[in-house]
């Protein structure tokens, strides 16, 4: 790690210690005391860096003296335009606001963010906490390195630039991580600016809590072709999912696989598919026959199946109408989002759902549309459980983009196998014209 590195965090540490971050005042009580540190800042070329450094110092007494005896009271920057482009405006503004204050009074700045970097700072025990942390041969690494920086080997120390380092890896883990889950290839259609950023902050908690990121996608309960058996399509659907778990993976970044065989939507009576299926699919309510094989080798990726086929085929069937499906419209909830949908959903969804209603569901004549309300219901239900059940997991799904307004905000949409966007169960393989590489 270089000592740079560290010091020219010092107005984001500043930024984030205005809002009580006790990582922030650990890392700048480290940096107050190093007089390296604090020399690079005086010699940076940035006039934020070099400014700061005096203030930073003088919160330190062992700095400070060192300071006045070299009587330095400003940095020694000549390029007034050169690193602060590469900060936030807001960081800018506050930085730019406390070196103005600290050429008109820089005692009464100095003792400010000395107070707030004391009322921040981690307790005894949590230090001993992070310093149990430390694998043996880290450690031994940090104490080199404070030692080359002309600090005290204390436990405050010795957090400080651990957890320094910590941050800057999981932060280009998390970088990494986003990299992998919406690469090319991969990637059919980009997340919302809204998807992107709580994308980001799934990554990044269970990295900085070294939990495995949960990527949760559904399956359909049923296999759209003449054999009804999985084939091909399925078996390299899953291979894609298990390339991008070994990419996190070899990259040292947890994650797991939790797949959602939908064998309730397939049973539905508002979507009921020809009878073999219905037939398959209701003994003891485990997968059909004929995808045994896809759950067979999802299972030997170690992937997670969890069957939605809970009370009366659907998992959350209890929340809705008793009426369902033939007079949903009773009940006050289901207009609600009934009403909710046909006023906000595009019209290009709109056709879409009318397009697969006629292809996939039953012919009512009393109400060819019912079907398709009934759907709009399930899916906007399934959509708010989503968001509850799995908050801390990233979707995929391989419909289209378009139908993200049933989908939470934080999901990526993928090819399924090769380039085709496809769902698995709706693909043929044998009836594809050139199988995808």
């Amino acid at each position: 790690m270089v000592a740079g590195s560290i010091a020219e965090r010092v107005p984001e540490l500043l930024f984030r210690l205005d809002f009580g971050d006790s990582l922030a005042a650990l890392q700048l009580g480290m940096i107050a005391e190093s007089k390296p540190l604090i020399l690079n800042m005086l010699k940076s070329r940035n006039p934020i860096l070099s400014g700061l450094a005096s203030i930073l110092g003088m919160t330190n007494k062992s700095t400070a003296a060192w300071l006045g005896r070299m009587a330095i009271k400003g940095g020694v920057a000549q390029d007034s335009q050169q690193g602060e482009k590469k900060l936030l405006s807001k960081m800018v503004d506050y930085t730019k606001s406390l070196l103005s204050r600290g050429m008109k009074n820089q005692k009464l700045v100095v003792e400010e963010i000395r107070q707030r970097i004391d009322e921040n700072s981690l307790s005894k025990d949590e230090l001993k906490e992070v310093i149990r942390s430390i694998p043996k041969e880290e450690l031994a690494r940090i104490k080199k390195s404070i030692a080359e920086m002309d600090m005290e080997q204390s436990n405050r120390n010795i957090a400080a630039y651990y957890t320094h380092g910590k941050e800057i890896t999981n932060s280009y883990l998390a970088n990494v991580a986003y990299g992998i889950l919406t690469r090319s290839g991969t990637r059919r259609a980009f997340p919302s600016e809204k998807g992107e950023k709580r994308i980001r902050e799934i990554i990044s908690k269970c990295i900085n809590e070294d939990k495995p990121i949960l990527l949760v996608g559904s399956w359909g309960g049923y296999k759209e072709s003449a054999s009804g058996m999985a084939d091909k399509a399925d078996n390299e659907a899953l291979d894609k999912l298990k390339e991008t778990v070994d990419k996190l993976v070899d990259k040292g970044i947890k994650a797991k696989i939790l797949i959602r065989f939908m064998v309730g939507h397939s049973l539905d009576a508002g979507l009921r598919r020809v009878g073999k299926y219905a037939e398959s699919y209701t003994r003891d309510l485990r997968p059909a026959e004929q995808l045994a094989d896809f759950s067979d080798k999802a299972r030997n990726y170690s992937f997670f199946i969890k069957l939605m086929a809970e009370k009366r085929g659907f998992e959350f069937r209890s929340t809705l109408s008793e009426h369902v499906p033939m007079a949903i419209e009773a009940n006050e909830k289901e207009k609600e989002l009934l009403a909710k949908f046909y006023e906000t959903a595009s019209d290009e969804l709109k056709g879409l759902l009318k397009d697969a209603a006629e292809k996939h569901s039953e012919k009512r004549d009393d109400d060819p549309e019912r079907p398709l309300r009934y759907y709009i219901v399930l899916r906007s239900l399934e959509k708010d459980l989503l968001e509850t059940k799995y908050r801390g997991a990233i979707f995929f799904s391989y419909g289209e983009p378009v139908t993200s307004y049933f989908l939470p905000e934080n999901t990526i949409f993928w090819y399924s196998i090769g380039r085709l966007s496809n769902p698995p169960w709706y693909i043929d393989y044998s009836k594809l014209q050139q199988a995808p590489k």
